[in-house]
């Protein structure tokens, strides 16, 4: 195990931080699950395999997860926003006030996306400009801008997948973060726009309701 995680750590050392989950379960008496997740700057990559043993899952999700990186690592020489994000140069969404951990962390151990949304709404300003000058390198975003696509649309998208992923989030600042989230959150849009503009209405709808609410 020693070995493997030699060999992994000269695989992300280009990277400026990397951090290694490790989550071992036993699914019976006879099958062990592990789960492996690599987080990088702008990414994070995922790996699990059953067997009956721990360490040939461990060997397989090793493997799987240098696969992953070396797909990474090519995309991100092809792609200079992506080398940015690899290089930790990404510049911070910054909030308009210091944000409340306490009440981040509180709102994601209770499940509450809409404390979770409250808590985050000082980056609220920040992200609408960080996400308008994203758009501009999709054409296809720049184009859905004038038939049905928002920027709060994306802005919402991003929030939610920042819920959705912040106990696995890296070890990042919290602007930096939401920042590298930002472009998977915009091209999930693109790609599932129906479904995901069906739930960003949900939301939005939930919202107005709860603010309608008599004090």
């Amino acid at each position: 195990m020693q070995a493997d995680l030699e060999t992994l750590k000269k695989a992300v050392a280009d990277f400026p931080v990397a951090g290694l989950k490790v989550r071992i379960t036993i699914l019976n008496p006879g099958t062990i699950r592990a789960e492996l997740s690599l987080h990088l700057p702008g990414r994070t990559l995922h790996a699990a395999d059953d067997h009956r043993q721990f360490h040939p899952a461990w060997e397989r999700c090793i493997h799987r997860l240098l696969h992953e990186v070396g797909e990474y690592k090519e995309k991100l020489s092809n792609k200079p926003v992506y080398a940015h994000e690899a290089k930790g140069t990404l510049h911070d969404v910054q909030p308009v006030q210091a944000p409340d951990g306490e009440a981040i962390e509180a709102a994601v151990r209770d499940g509450d996306y809409r404390r979770f949304r409250e808590a985050l709404s000082v980056y609220e300003e920040p992200m609408q400009g960080r996400v308008g000058r994203w758009v501009e390198r999709y054409p296809e975003a720049a184009a859905a801008l004038g038939d049905g696509l928002t920027l709060s649309q994306i802005v919402e998208e991003t929030f939610l997948n920042a819920f959705e992923g912040y106990a696995d989030r890296p070890p990042l600042r919290l602007g930096q973060w939401l920042e590298g989230l930002i472009d998977p959150s915009l091209r999930q849009l693109l790609q599932h726009r129906d479904q995901e503009q069906e739930n960003l209405s949900f939301i939005e709808s939930a919202k107005a309701a709860e603010s309608e609410r008599p004090a």
